[in-house]
């Protein structure tokens, strides 16, 4: 019997069955570009939700195209770290300094505030990654930090923004995989 515990030297695991937890960094571009961990992170979600527009045929209202007009591509992670980082990054702010400590402030999110955001996953037999790149995301949904015994738990969702000056080819982001490319 096959135990999920068991390493990749005591049976063949196909790694293509499961994705399990990976690394997240962000970076806010308004703050200088440099890249930031978000810790140990929980369960994290990469979700794909394209918008069509139905086209009907003016003569005889048969369907006759969907049209794509915008796709969605978003990463939502559950954060447990409490830092200044992850609070601000939460809210859609930027800290302020001051004499003893750091202060985030609490208000509206800060006007067009873009994130660089890259996940980063490797399979369990460490054989092969997977990336996901978002080259400018906002910040989405609510926050709420729950006070008491348990781990601190609060989800932050980035939604991909088209960046296609910089990135002609893929202007949301990309997921990379180490593998081969399927025959065309």
């Amino acid at each position: 019997m096959s135990s999920v515990c068991a390493t990749c030297a005591e049976e063949t695991v196909n790694e293509n069955y499961t994705i399990n937890g990976g690394l997240v960094y962000v970076c806010s571009h308004e703050a200088g570009g440099v890249e930031h961990s978000l810790g140990e992170c929980g369960v994290q979600t990469f979700n794909y939700a394209p918008t069509y527009v139905e086209h009907f045929r003016g003569r005889d209202g048969q369907f006759d195209a969907a049209i794509p007009v915008r796709a969605n591509f978003e990463f939502t992670v559950v954060i447990h770290e409490i830092t200044v980082f992850n609070l601000a990054t939460a809210l859609g702010v930027m800290w302020i300094p001051t004499a003893s400590g750091c202060k985030i402030p609490f208000k509206k999110p800060d006007c067009g505030r873009h994130y660089g955001m890259r996940f980063e996953h490797t399979f369990p037999c460490a054989n092969k990654w997977l990336l996901i790149h978002l080259w400018a995301a906002l910040v989405l949904g609510d926050f709420a930090l729950e006070f008491g015994e348990t781990i601190v738990e609060f989800p932050i969702t980035f939604r991909a923004t088209d960046c296609a000056a910089s990135h002609p080819g893929d202007p949301f982001g990309n997921i990379e995989i180490q593998s081969t490319c399927p025959a065309t």
